[in-house]
């Protein structure tokens, strides 16, 4: 039964959850469980049971189901074990003795039934042997237990600072309480009484019939009810305040009393305090409401019952100079007038202050016009309301009378002020637009909105409009649309571009709306303001704009044209990207200004490119020059610059603006074409002169004409495939330095064993170079065969050349060497051996020592010396010959 009873869940029975059990129950289940013999536990008024396993087995069975009700005539038999009596009862041929259960108060809350079987044989008075046995173990740790919480009890007790007192009551023959007897003291209480267990309550402390402690013990005894009260006591020896708490405790009670005499004048202080405090507070508040009723700025006024006024402030002098009310005002139609919502004149019966003393609220007041002594006319807020005795009559009326004229004339000018711009808005082309900031509804929209929208205004201001004209919104604009309005929401004003296709029409529109937030009293954005212009023709014509800007802006990133802008007024210029490049600075690296542009310029053309400028700007055209500028790096590169300057109306000049090219390329090929054309009529009788010389010698060395026809034909044939290996600078092919002398003196010559080559082959020239040093080498060919080594027998020629790597990011060199040796030099009249005049004093010199380092970048010496022309040239190469020599290329 003991797990039945843990396991089974009690809460819809009348002893509710097992958690929730007392502690007395908690013991009677447990001596219920304990119980050998057959034994019932009756709690509550409801007398539920509980049995044993004994019981169970001796009366149910294995088999049976156990029901909370128990046998009718065993209640009825221990019934006045309720009253407390323990008792022996029969009931059905069963002997049984009941037993009553208290809790802590006292009062019996069950009755634990156990039957007395009589013995039947002697296995059964064995077992009557063991219960008594068992029986016996209970008591004494039930003693022992009950001691040891006696103890525990007491010692908490004495704990206590507390009076902590338990008393039995002493009852007269007919049950009456007459007194009570100490049971029990505390430490704290024997300090004050003494050792007083077992004395009368009565005969020791009198007082407490008189104090009224004595009534409240009987009451508690009697009915149970737990009492708390605060007594000031002043029998015997105490002379003080207690908190006394007294609780029902078996036939008698148990009392906790507290010394509160130090608590109870500290209160008492306190309020004292407190009421000093309120009073001031009092008197203040009537100073502040004097003062704030005199700072009011309007009139107040309190009157009697008959409307005389019996206090009021200084601002209402200026509308009641003689003190009475405008219904008790015999001047009153002179002085107030007011009119009803029909705009019928008012009558002074039905003034607020009248209709207050009838009783009357007349909020929040009527507005009435007031003309004082000057004649002018004030508008004015009166209020009025009675004021009532403790029986609800009227015993007077509080009155104000607020100035408010500024008000209703400014309200006046602000209807005034909207008609105007309703006006406005009927007749702009503009949307102006209201609406609410947190539902984001129209509360105001001008005709321009259907005309551009193609929506009625009835309908954008129905419910939901947001939805109906945020569906006109194009969806990719919607996002930007939606987040412009919170940002006004915020407290921002944004502008933005979007666009609203027509429902009526399909037809698309731009607009661009300003929106703004309108604050309301408390600061926060209550309204969003609206101006939206259609800006399709202004957006089809920006769209046309940026195209045609796109179309220049390539034209002159494929032309490389730098353009400028010059604000001769504030000396502010501007430059494009490329105008920055082409004078050698870095996009942004310097501020754009007439002295960046000057510090480009080359020295020798500074002063001329300066003063034609002014002289344009002086004779009002165009400025039109060519000019060279030193980027970083030393290099010079060639502009050109063109340029219009705009003037004002007194012809001074306000503004420049012009483009700027590089024409570097183009006058470099006019360098180089003037120098061919030069060099050309130079060559051409240079040429002339060796057909003539080839001529001459090959007559002489001929046997006959065919011989003569024959020689002179190789020749010119030689001579054909210099000129040949010319015409191919611009081929993807290079040609190299070996091949170029040995075709130039095949051509020349027919003494090859004369003639020592000594260099590296395959020295590729770059195709810029190879006209020039051709047409130099053939200079100095044409010398040597004409005057030199290889128009004298003893002559000799020796060419030697090397070729120089690049050092980190420099070019590759070729190194060339010409002497001529064993040649008899003419003398300077032109006199000697070979005759003519050598080229060291004729162009070909010229083109070595000035073309060559001005076209090729060449370093190059000409020297006459007493046996023989020495020259010697270094110039760049092609940087693939060192890159094929690295890999192992042709004659590396």
């Amino acid at each position: 039964m003991a797990r039945w009873v843990c396991e089974r869940d009690w809460t819809e029975t009348p002893l509710g959850p097992i958690e929730r059990w007392s502690a007395s129950l908690r013991g009677a289940v447990s001596m219920l469980l304990d119980q050998v013999r057959p034994a019932l536990l009756l709690v509550g008024a409801e007398r539920t049971a509980l049995c044993n396993d004994a019981w169970h087995d001796w009366r149910i069975g294995a088999a049976g189901r156990w029901s909370e009700r128990p046998p009718a005539g065993l209640v009825a038999g221990l019934a006045p074990a309720w009253a407390g009596e323990p008792l022996r009862v029969v009931v059905d041929g069963t002997a049984w003795s009941g037993a009553p259960i208290r809790d802590a108060d006292g009062a019996v809350v069950a009755v634990l039934a156990t039957a007395m079987i009589a013995a039947r044989d002697d296995a059964d008075a064995a077992r009557d042997g063991e219960d008594r046995l068992h029986l016996k173990r209970q008591i004494r740790d039930r003693t022992a237990e009950l001691k040891q919480s006696r103890d525990l009890l007491q010692a908490t007790m004495d704990c206590s600072q507390d009076m902590i007192q338990v008393f039995n009551a002493i009852r007269d023959d007919q049950g009456r309480i007459v007194d009570f007897c100490w049971v029990l003291n505390n430490h704290t209480s024997e300090y004050h009484y003494g050792e007083v267990r077992g004395e009368s309550l009565l005969q020791r402390n009198p007082g407490v019939v008189e104090a009224g402690i004595f009534d409240t013990f009987c009451r508690v005894t009697e009915t149970g009810v737990p009492e708390q009260t605060e007594r000031h006591y002043v029998h015997e020896q105490f002379d003080g305040w207690f908190y006394q708490s007294v609780v029902k405790l078996g036939d008698g009670i148990a009392t906790t009393t507290k010394d509160i005499t130090a608590w109870k004048e500290a209160q008492a202080e306190v309020q004292r305090l407190r009421d000093a405090m309120a009073q001031a507070r009092i008197d203040e508040s009537n100073a502040r409401l004097a003062a704030v009723f005199e700072a009011l700025p309007m009139g107040v006024l309190v009157t009697d019952a008959a409307g005389r006024t019996v206090m009021t402030n200084a601002e209402l002098s200026r509308f009641l100079p003689n003190g009475l009310i405008p219904s008790r005002d015999p001047d009153a139609a002179r002085r107030w007038r007011a009119w009803d919502a029909d705009g019928r004149p008012v009558a002074v019966a039905d003034y607020p202050g009248a209709r207050a003393l009838r009783g009357e609220r007349v909020t929040p007041g009527v507005e009435m016009l007031h003309t004082d002594e000057s004649g002018r006319e004030i508008w004015t807020q009166v209020t009025s309301v009675p004021i009532r005795g403790k029986d609800g009559e009227v015993t007077g009326q509080a009155g104000v009378i607020t100035d408010i004229d500024t008000l209703k004339r400014n309200t006046e000018a602000l209807r005034a002020s909207e008609e105007r711009l309703r006006q406005f808005g009927d007749a702009s082309q503009d949307i102006l637009s209201i609406r609410d900031a947190v539902s984001l509804k129209w509360q105001y929209l001008t005709p321009a909105f259907e005309t551009i929208h193609g929506l009625s205004r009835e309908r954008a201001l129905g419910g939901g409009h947001f939805r109906t004209w945020l569906a006109l919104v194009l969806s990719e604009d919607r996002r930007a649309v939606i987040a412009a309005l919170r940002r006004v929401r915020a407290g921002e004003q944004a502008s933005f571009d979007y666009r609203v296709r027509r429902p009526a029409d399909g037809a698309v529109r731009w607009l661009r709306e300003t929106g703004f937030p309108i604050r309301g009293g408390d600061g926060g954005v209550a309204m969003i303001g609206g101006i939206g212009k259609d800006v399709t023709q202004a957006k089809a014509a920006q769209q046309a704009l940026e195209k045609h800007e796109a179309f220049l802006t390539s034209a002159i990133e494929v032309g490389r044209l730098g353009l400028w802008d010059w604000d001769m007024r504030s000396d502010r210029v501007l430059w494009s990207d490329e105008h920055f490049r082409l004078e050698g600075y870095r996009v942004g690296e310097v501020q754009p200004s007439y002295q960046a542009w000057a510090a480009r310029l080359h020295p020798e053309d500074r002063d001329g490119a300066e003063a034609d400028l002014r002289a344009a700007m002086a004779e009002k055209r165009e400025y039109i020059r060519e000019f060279r500028v030193v980027h970083p790096d030393g290099s010079v590169h060639w502009l050109h610059g063109r340029g219009r300057f705009f003037y004002d109306e007194h012809g001074t000049a306000t503004r420049m603006i012009g483009a700027v090219v590089d024409v570097t390329g183009r006058r470099e090929w006019e360098e180089r074409q003037k120098a061919l054309v030069n060099e050309l009529q130079h060559r051409t009788r240079n040429l002339i002169g060796v057909v003539r010389s080839v001529s001459d010698k090959t007559a002489r060395a001929s046997r006959d004409l065919a011989d003569f026809r024959l020689r002179y034909r190789d020749r010119l044939d030689a001579l054909a495939r210099v000129q040949t290996l010319l015409s191919r600078l611009e081929d993807q092919d290079r040609v190299t330095f070996d091949t170029l002398i040995a075709t130039e003196l095949a051509a020349m010559t027919d003494h090859p064993d004369r003639v020592t080559l000594d260099g590296p082959e395959g020295i590729r020239l770059r195709s810029s170079t190879v006209q020039t040093l051709a047409m130099a080498i053939h200079e100095l060919a044409t010398n040597a065969v004409k005057y030199g080594a290889l128009a004298q027998a003893d002559g000799r020629l020796t060419i030697r050349w090397r070729f120089e790597p690049a050092q980190g990011a420099g070019q590759p060199w070729l190194h060339v060497d010409w002497r001529e040796s064993n040649v008899t030099m003419p003398n300077p009249t032109g006199a000697g051996h070979g005759g003519g005049t050598p080229i060291g004093t004729g162009q070909g010199r010229e083109l070595i020592e000035r073309a060559l380092p001005y076209q090729l970048r060449a370093r190059t010496s000409f020297r006459l010396e007493p046996d023989g022309v020495h020259c010697t040239i270094s110039l760049p190469v092609s940087a693939s010959t060192g890159e094929m020599r690295h890999h192992g290329g042709p004659n590396a």
